[in-house]
C-alpha cells in the first residue's frame, strides 16, 4: 500500500464488513430494539428498512427472486404466504419465546404494519401516518424474533458479524 493511500478510520462496525445493505439495515433495526437508538433519529425510515430486512431474509429462505408472475420482484405478503407454507412442513419448536403460530401472527402483523408505513396511495397523499415509538419498538423486535425463529443460526452469525469491532 502506497504511504499516501488513503485510509479510512473509525467506520460503524456494519462498514467494516459490508458486503450488503441488509446488514446495515438490519444492524439499525436490532440497534433500536435494543433502545441502542433514539425514536426520533429512525421513525422516518425505520419501518421501511423492516420491510426491505424482511423481504430480502425472505427471499432468501425460500430462494424466490420473482413473484409468481415471474415480471417482478416478491412482495412481502407473497414471501409471508411462501413462508408460512413452509412453517406446515417443519417441526414446531419454540425458539426465544416464539412457535410457528406466533411466527405466522407476527409476520402478518409485520406486513400491516410496514404496508401502512411503507406504501404511498392517493388516498394516504394528506394523511398523517404516525407510529408510536411502542409500537415501532415492538416491530423491530417482532421482526428479529421471527428472523431468530426461522433460522437462528443465521441471525447469531450475522448479529456477531455485525457487531464486530475490528
Amino acid at each position: 500500500m502506497s504511504a499516501h493511500a488513503p485510509i479510512l478510520k473509525n467506520l460503524p462496525a456494519p462498514l467494516k464488513n459490508f458486503t450488503n445493505t441488509y446488514l446495515i439495515k438490519l444492524k439499525e433495526v436490532m440497534d433500536f430494539a435494543e433502545k441502542k437508538v433514539e425514536y426520533d433519529l429512525v421513525k422516518n425510515y425505520l419501518p421501511n428498512y423492516i420491510r426491505i430486512v424482511l423481504e430480502t431474509f425472505l427471499s432468501f429462505k425460500l430462494a424466490i427472486v420473482n413473484d409468481k408472475n415471474q415480471n417482478r420482484l416478491p412482495g412481502l405478503q407473497y414471501l409471508i404466504a411462501g413462508m408460512v407454507k413452509e412453517f406446515d412442513l417443519i417441526e414446531d419448536v419454540n425458539i426465544d419465546d416464539i412457535n410457528k403460530d406466533g411466527a405466522i401472527k407476527r409476520l402478518n402483523h409485520l406486513k400491516k404494519i410496514s404496508d401502512h408505513e411503507s406504501h404511498g396511495s392517493i388516498y394516504k397523499a394528506e394523511e398523517f401516518s404516525f407510529i408510536s415509538e411502542e409500537e415501532l419498538l415492538q416491530f423491530a423486535k417482532y421482526t428479529i424474533k421471527v428472523i431468530g425463529f426461522i433460522d437462528n443460526l443465521h441471525f447469531k452469525k450475522v448479529k456477531a458479524l455485525i457487531s464486530t469491532k475490528v
